[in-house]
């Protein structure tokens, strides 16, 4: 195949592809309009700047923003997606570029919490070493070998993780055994990693409003939100 002939090709099959990314996210704003008619929230499907600040997930990356938020009118309470880049060198002088995408929700605490983190070995634990913190241990071998915890206030996270909660994160199955968790504030932000369709994207968040309810209640006294 003759350079021009080749050059031809690669325009077609370039049109192709920006083609059927158009439709593809034609076909999930739709189906996010539709979710959140029939379930009572609102949304926005359009690129946004984050929303939130404090959390050490949503700095991440050289670029970022949200899309696709479903709120509803009388609370706080929100799901979207989290998309970042990391810009790298290629070592050949010029960058390549990673996208990551999560799913996010963020929910209200009935207290105000340090920020703390509990996550699976990864995302989290890897910035917490980043910038030389130690994990924090609990009395349950089995939690600490799943789950990393880092916290500005070591005694929160211990009474935070009380044996009802422990036990919460070991058995609980779904969204809670491939999620990780970031409190700050009176704020709780829950994160999965990759995109969910936008029904998933609600049941998510409807699975994350109940959390907080695993919590030990003395919280609300020891760190009252007053």
């Amino acid at each position: 195949m003759d350079p021009a002939s080749l050059i031809v090709l690669a325009l077609v099959v370039f049109g192709a592809l920006q083609g059927y990314r158009y439709l593809r996210n034609k076909k999930r704003k739709e189906a996010a309009i539709s979710a959140a008619a029939a379930r009572g929230y609102r949304v926005v499907v359009d690129r946004a700047a984050v929303p939130f600040s404090g959390f050490d997930l949503l700095r991440k990356g050289d670029s970022r923003h949200i899309s696709m938020r479903f709120t509803k009118p009388e609370d706080r309470n929100t799901v979207f997606e989290f998309t970042y880049k990391v810009r790298r060198s290629d070592g050949d002088g010029g960058h390549r570029t990673s996208t990551y995408h999560h799913t996010c929700a963020v929910v209200t605490l009935p207290f105000r919490a340090p920020h703390t983190t509990i996550g699976r070995e990864g995302l989290f634990s890897k910035l917490a070493r980043a910038v030389g913190r130690r994990d924090i241990e609990v009395e349950s071998e089995r939690f600490n070998k799943r789950f990393k915890v880092d916290s500005d206030d070591e005694r929160f996270a211990v009474t935070l993780l009380d044996g009802a909660a422990i036990n919460w994160f070991l058995d609980e199955q779904g969204y809670a055994s491939t999620s990780d968790y970031e409190l700050r504030d009176d704020l709780l932000l829950i994160e999965v990693s990759g995109r969910l369709d936008p029904n998933a994207m609600l049941d998510y968040l409807e699975w994350a409003v109940t959390v907080p309810e695993r919590f030990p209640r003395v919280l609300q006294t020891l760190y009252n939100k007053a």
